[in-house]
């Protein structure tokens, strides 16, 4: 009795320590929000990138027109099902809602789905570890690669919370497995799929693990019924690609892999986007030595989480998901080389394994050193906190203007961009998007290298983007390496930027292309 009693109180602990940190993160999410809120456009703007524009103007279009279109014209099938319906449905109740509005509502549910994954990855790590591993939940759910996940309007903190939900049941469910919770399972294998494209790889992982490595039935029935769930969710994908497009891929795949091959199929920026968990002043251009020292981090984290899952705990249950945690992050990394559009957002897919395995490697440091720990913990939290608020896209700024310079001084014809939500967005015009991304039709035209001639089929008058998207490995991998588009463009008019931060190699241009050119 006294000992049900004791697991009882326990459990009681571990969940309160759970929902602190829930609630812990969704305070500090909303503080943020209402920072950024309260910032005028052009400041803004510089804290949400281009790619969220992408969605707002495709679930609008689809809202109003029933087709999912960026230009009006050519089909996109470059988005998460999840999300674009959602931003989809907030477009058919609120026609004219405004982006601040969209940004707040983005902004909310995104801090919610971040706050139950943090909760979540709470609870698995305080029930294997003890209460000492929540240090490394506050490191890496506060690192700045973190924090700013909610209120980029995109989709990550959705599919960080179907990570966490699915490590959750799968290891920390108890071994009585019903119908109900295997139901469950693949509900969260189906979410957790349109959500992200690249989620199965986990409920895949999970399986093998508690099949081969722990040998556990009753965890290895839950782990099936969510890849069997992703699988569902995974023909759902396809058959809505293929409903959109003809193709079984999303024409913004198949581009971002043209991009990979043609840079050299890289482990670095995967690399790079987890290092960034661990080292939250991470910039460009010190990669040699940030790669060294975030390596023996990396290194020391799997190392003692190993210690703790074999030798000072002994117990299955951590061994499974430890290595499901680290084959989930190796995955990824081997996965991510072949996309050549890696961008900050994709740090979600790391977050919650490496945020398991961080808590486990702090549980022990925790136990016999907590002031030092702590100070290390909440140190580093509050220095990432004060790098959150610093703007990652300067340059967006300039896009800004761009659209409302194209507002209030219309073109006599078509306009293209490669970077052009921001700029479609508010110039409330179609703006052709030549990079492929949301634009199916670019795809082979810009792996064959003839984008002039889709310029010239589009009748396209005129481009509106940095100089730097003239040259270099951009036109190589967009298609217009031939130097017979570069040819026909003339500089119209030159966007001011406020600052030398402002300009993204270069100041954001309007170039015209000249007539019958390219015909």
């Amino acid at each position: 009795m006294l000992e049900k009693l004791a697991m009882w109180g326990e459990a009681r602990s571990q969940c309160a320590s759970a929902i602190l940190v829930g609630v812990l993160v969704f305070i500090i999410c909303m503080i943020r929000l209402v920072w950024l809120v309260i910032l005028p456009d052009i400041e803004l703007i510089k804290f949400v990138p281009d790619d969220a524009f992408y969605y707002l103007i495709l679930a609008k279009n689809f809202a109003l027109e029933q087709r999912w279109t960026f230009d009006g014209y050519a089909p996109a099938s470059g988005f998460h099902l999840l999300w674009a319906y959602l931003l989809a449905g907030v477009y058919f109740v609120f026609p004219h809602i405004d982006w601040q509005s969209m940004f707040i509502v983005a902004g909310v549910a995104g801090s919610i789905a971040f706050s139950a994954a943090a909760y979540f990855v709470t609870v698995i790590v305080t029930r294997l570890a003890g209460g000492a591993a929540i240090y490394g939940v506050f490191f890496v759910f506060f690192g700045s690669a973190s924090i700013i996940q909610p209120a980029l309007m995109m989709e990550t903190p959705f599919a960080m919370f179907f990570a966490a939900a699915l490590f959750f049941i799968v290891f920390c469910s108890g071994p009585l497995v019903g119908g109900r919770l295997m139901l469950l399972g693949a509900s969260i294998g189906i979410m957790g799929m349109l959500s992200r494209s690249d989620f199965g790889l986990l409920p895949l992982v999970m399986f093998c693990v508690a099949a081969f490595v722990v040998r556990d039935s009753g965890k290895a029935r839950l782990a099936l019924s969510a890849l069997l769930g992703a699988i569902i969710g995974l023909i759902i994908v396809v058959a809505h690609t293929y409903w959109l497009s003809g193709e079984l891929a999303p024409a913004s795949a198949q581009m971002k892999n043209h991009w990979a091959q043609v840079d050299g199929m890289s482990f670095k920026p995967g690399y790079e986007i987890l290092l960034a968990l661990v080292l939250p002043f991470l910039k460009a251009g010190q990669w040699e030595w940030q790669a060294q020292f975030g390596t023996l981090l990396l290194l020391a984290c799997l190392g003692v989480a190993l210690y703790v899952s074999l030798i000072h705990h002994n117990r299955k249950d951590i061994l499974g998901v430890y290595v499901s945690a680290g084959v989930v992050i190796v995955g990824y990394l081997l996965f991510y080389r072949h996309n050549g559009a890696l961008q900050v957002w994709y740090a979600g897919a790391f977050l919650v394994p490496f945020s398991i395995l961080t808590g486990i490697s702090l549980s022990v440091a925790g136990r016999r050193w907590p002031v030092p720990v702590a100070c290390m913990v909440f140190g580093v939290a509050a220095y990432s906190l004060s790098l959150s608020m610093k703007a990652p896209w300067q340059w967006q700024s300039s896009m800004l203007r761009g659209g409302i310079y194209l507002k209030e001084h219309p073109v006599d014809g078509q306009v293209g961009a490669w970077n052009a939500g921001i700029i479609s967005y508010f110039s409330q015009q179609p703006i052709v998007n030549l990079d492929g991304l949301v634009n199916d039709d670019v795809l082979e035209y810009a792996k064959t290298g003839r984008l002039s001639d889709y310029v010239a089929l589009r009748r396209i008058d005129y481009i509106m983007d940095f100089p730097i998207m003239l040259s270099g490995f951009f036109s190589e991998s967009h298609g217009y390496g031939d130097g017979k588009l570069l040819a026909c463009m003339s500089q119209e008019y030159v966007i001011p930027a406020s600052t030398a931060a402002g300009e993204f190699g270069g100041k954001l241009t309007l170039y015209r292309i000249r007539g019958g050119c390219l015909r």
